[in-house]
């Protein structure tokens, strides 16, 4: 039975959730998303779905519908990256989340200056709509096993520079200028000072270090007419990555 927290049956969309082990990752999107639409709801620049209602037998989470959707793109207008890293600080620095599934990621534990995290916070997660950046699905990312809601912000900001590495096929564009826009933007909304910026810097080649593997990985799953391509593209990118934001 889907609980209601906002009836409606107009202009909804549903995401499922592996229930089949353990609902807590299911409960955690459904914090994140409440709590992120509740910060974002009336902010004029940025948006998040609201939660509308949920199964957590099934792992049934249904939003209000996304209007007029819009992807991001290497070719749109800097001011979009540069929102977005404005809005990964505002999450950063403004999600809250019950104590009972504040979860810190292993890697993490100890660590000063960790937040709650968006988790998966990629391209292919964001969107434009009517003129405002949308972000949503506040799930795990797939790929890991962990599931965690606390850790350090390079887990977002590396999540968000990757997929950019390997884009279409047959696009050649890499958006480093615009990336380093997005890192800049988080630093000064975040509040982060020059000292920290340097740790940040070193944290988030590590983690990059970690997106190089899973995508090298996914390229091994393309056809092999392509992967030599792809292959080029990740690591170049890679390198631009580091040599213009990590070390510049």
């Amino acid at each position: 039975m889907i609980r209601e927290t906002n009836p409606s049956s107009f202009g909804i969309f549903s995401k499922g959730v592996d229930v089949s082990n353990d609902e807590l990752a299911f409960l955690i999107e459904c914090e994140k998303a409440k709590a992120a639409h509740k910060i974002l709801r009336q902010h004029k620049y940025f948006y998040s779905p609201l939660l509308k209602g949920y199964d957590e037998t099934k792992g049934i989470l249904v939003f209000e519908k996304i209007e007029a959707m819009e992807p991001l793109s290497c070719h749109m207008d800097a001011v979009w990256f540069h929102r977005a890293g404005e809005l990964l600080a505002l999450i950063h620095t403004r999600l809250h989340l019950p104590e009972e599934i504040s979860i810190v990621r292993y890697e993490d534990k100890g660590r000063k200056g960790n937040v709650y995290v968006h988790g998966d916070f990629m391209p292919n997660n964001l969107c434009i709509s009517k003129g405002r950046l949308v972000v949503f699905d506040w799930g795990v990312r797939p790929w890991i096993s962990q599931v965690y809601t606390m850790a350090s912000p390079v887990v977002d900001l590396a999540a968000f520079m990757a997929p950019w590495w390997v884009p279409l096929w047959w696009d050649f564009q890499f958006p480093l200028d615009k990336l380093n826009l997005f890192f800049q933007a988080y630093v000064k909304r975040a509040g982060v000072d020059d000292k920290t910026v340097n740790a940040l810097k070193n944290e988030l080649g590590r983690e990059l270090i970690m997106h190089k593997i899973y995508h090298q990985k996914e390229i091994k799953k393309r056809p092999f007419w392509k992967r030599p391509l792809h292959q080029m593209k990740l690591v170049v990118n890679y390198l631009r990555t580091r040599h213009g934001i990590i070390n510049g």
